[in-house]
């Protein structure tokens, strides 16, 4: 396999600058990928790594339940007499049983794979081959029995139908599969499912959903005194809370299965549904927001070179800012657009196919299809044939659950476009917003980088948020709009501070000679008592990005509190690449990804307390007497996660 690159994965930016617990996507899901991350073919493999397997690991259980149904089932009857009824020649009895098995062998792989029992390259050949050889066998089987065996009188059953689908079902994981090995094949991510651990688990909620239907199947079809194939029928419309009201159960036994198969049912679907709703949200809209932030963030930088423009850091900002609306309105915009048309393809398909099993027109097939869709269930069309029950069982399982999902995950985006639009009204006709808990943050945020005074007791504090309440028409907006008319360079790059000394250096050698007279000089800003006196501001600043990220969730920094924070957490191995006036759309842009911001910021001030911490730690012992400075192990070959836990051991020590 190719050596991935860091870089084209965008991990090396994330580990510098970013924490991954407060990144608004997966990294390593995005990390598998070998691809560059503004390429299109980053997406294709992605999706392939990572929705296929789910796909299958739908598909393979309801392939082996309706194959159970195709084998129990007669394939056929004769005249209008429905009770006149047979398997067809022994033959296609012996092909189905063969099918069955080695559809569920490489079901059982499959699963094997999902709990890391088997490795994925003899789990993917198995599957393969097994689910291949299984879906030939039926198709071989269906063709020849409808050649051959019907016709003159002689009519096909649902068995028949399900026969179809069982096949159908089996080539769709053929070709899911195929496709994730040929990504593996040519090296688009390694030998695995791009899945988390705790998504596995998908796997067993499906395989436990099949047998509840088998059971469901057996048990009604005796009760109920129908087919299994009906029976899964029934047992599909009441797990779906569908209700097509055709078949009913007749007495209080009956009644009470119903309720208790009904209520399994609806568990086990409401848990598939939240881990499916679960992967979507957390992989696809996030990773296709990074994915358009970086096309946009480096087209904007071929710009800048091409042209030969020189822009300010906050001109950068704002360019990065206006990059990230965009791609977010377009994440909007993808959203809605896919539920649609998944939606209308699902409806679509849907009607096209009870129009002719059922012989019912296009528009009540229509009707039909949206009503089942979103659960509503009149009972005046109801499929009756067995290749219209057929086509529903496989129809319904796959799109009322995926739609619930779909439709649930678009609802909380209209949900956040409308609220941005009641901020847009407010602003708009100047209304006045209810005021938070805590109100004027940005004028507290402001003052916890000049503050020391950590230690306030509660008298203190409610008089400071009064203050701050009262004056509070005069604080900034968060809105980086208000930062456009009362910004000043000043305010952000005070003499003296680390940004000023660094304003003008350009070069690496008056970097270098920044380090040395700085770095190693004992009074320096970087010494040890400058820093344990930002100690107290520290504290401060955690506290309130603390009660920020309590009250406001989606709060986002304005360009002033990014740089104070920047400032705040220079260090001479970051300075170079921080006082870089292109920073904000460099590689080492945090703004790259989505993020909860005020617990980035959180992160960030801690660990810079870190630092001082082991230095206090380290000088206090070299203070001592019968102090021995321990010699150094080279730490270059610990896994960073290892060296994390050493120091977190070591200021906890303190």
């Amino acid at each position: 396999m190719k050596k991935r690159s860091e870089k084209k994965l965008g991990r090396k930016n994330v580990d510098n600058l970013a924490f991954d617990e407060f990144l608004g996507y997966n990294n390593q899901r995005v990390g598998l990928i070998n691809e560059n991350l503004a390429s299109k073919a980053f997406i294709w493999w992605f999706v392939v790594s990572c929705y296929f397997p789910i796909i299958t690991a739908c598909m393979g259980p309801m392939a082996n339940t309706i194959s159970i149904a195709c084998l129990v089932e007669k394939w056929r009857y004769y005249g209008t007499n429905h009770d006149h009824n047979d398997f067809g020649p022994p033959a296609i009895l012996v092909v189905n049983i063969l099918s069955l098995a080695i559809g569920f062998a490489s079901n059982c792989v499959l699963v094997l794979h999902f709990v890391n029992r088997l490795s994925y390259k003899k789990s993917q050949t198995i599957n393969i081959f097994g689910w291949t050889v299984a879906a030939t066998m039926l198709t071989v089987d269906v063709c020849v029995f409808a050649a051959r065996d019907t016709g003159n009188d002689r009519h096909k059953t649902i068995g028949f139908w399900y026969a179809v689908v069982a096949g159908v079902l089996y080539y769709g994981c053929t070709f899911t599969l195929l496709i994730h090995f040929i990504g593996f094949y040519l090296g688009k991510y390694p030998p695995r499912f791009n899945l988390m651990k705790n998504e596995r688990t998908l796997m067993l909620f499906t395989l436990f959903f099949a047998v509840l239907l088998i059971w469901g199947g057996g048990m009604f079809s005796r009760i109920l005194d129908v087919t299994f194939g009906v029976a899964l029928y029934f047992s599909t419309v009441s797990i779906l809370t569908v209700g097509l009201g055709d078949i009913t159960p007749n007495d209080v036994a009956t009644k009470i299965l119903i309720m208790v198969f009904s209520f399994l049912g609806v568990i086990t679907l409401g848990l598939i549904l939240a881990m499916t709703r679960s992967i979507i949200q957390e992989s696809a809209g996030s990773t296709f927001f990074v994915h358009w932030v970086e096309v946009s963030r480096l087209t904007a930088l071929d710009n800048i070179r091409k042209h030969n423009t020189e822009l300010t850091r906050r001109e950068a900002y704002d360019v990065m800012m206006n990059i990230r609306k965009r791609a977010k309105r377009r994440q909007m915009f993808l959203s809605i657009t896919v539920t649609l048309l998944i939606y209308v393809t699902f409806w679509n398909l849907g009607a096209l196919a009870f129009k002719f099993a059922e012989n019912w027109s296009y528009f009540n097939a229509l009707y039909f299809c949206f009503l089942c869709l979103i659960t509503i269930g009149y009972g005046d069309f109801v499929p009756k044939t067995g290749a219209g029950r057929a086509f529903f069982v496989c129809w319904s399982l796959a799109a009322v659950p995926l739609m619930s999902a779909i439709l649930s995950t678009v609802g909380d985006s209209l949900f956040d476009l409308a609220k941005s639009a009641d901020l847009t009204i407010s602003r708009t006709f100047h209304l006045r917003e209810v005021k938070s808990f805590i109100p004027g943050e940005n004028r507290a945020l402001n003052a916890i980088f000049t503050t020391s005074n950590v230690f306030r007791n509660n008298a203190e504090d409610n008089e400071y948020y009064n203050e701050a309440y009262d004056n509070d028409d005069d604080c900034e907006d968060n809105d980086d709009s208000q930062d456009d008319d009362d910004y000043d360079d000043s305010d952000v790059f005070d003499t003296g501070t680390l940004m000023s000394n660094l304003e003008d250096l350009t070069d690496y050698s008056a970097w270098k000679k920044f380090y040395v007279s700085e770095w190693l000089t004992p009074h320096s800003a970087y010494s040890f008592h400058s820093r344990l006196e930002k100690l107290p501001m520290l504290t401060q600043a955690i506290r309130k990005f603390r009660t920020i990220s309590r009250e406001k969730k989606n709060y986002n920094l304005s360009y002033r509190q990014w740089n104070k924070l920047l400032e705040l957490y220079a260090s001479p191995e970051n300075v170079k690449r921080v006082a870089n006036p292109r920073f904000w759309l460099s590689d080492e842009s945090p703004l790259r990804f989505p993020l909860s911001e005020p617990d980035f910021a959180v992160a960030k001030i801690f660990a810079k307390m870190e630092s001082f911490l082991e230095e206090l730690h380290e000088t206090s012992l070299e203070s001592h007497p019968n102090y021995r400075k321990p010699s150094r192990p080279d730490i270059s070959s610990i896994p960073r996660d290892s060296r994390g836990r050493h120091s977190r051991r070591r200021a906890s020590s303190i």
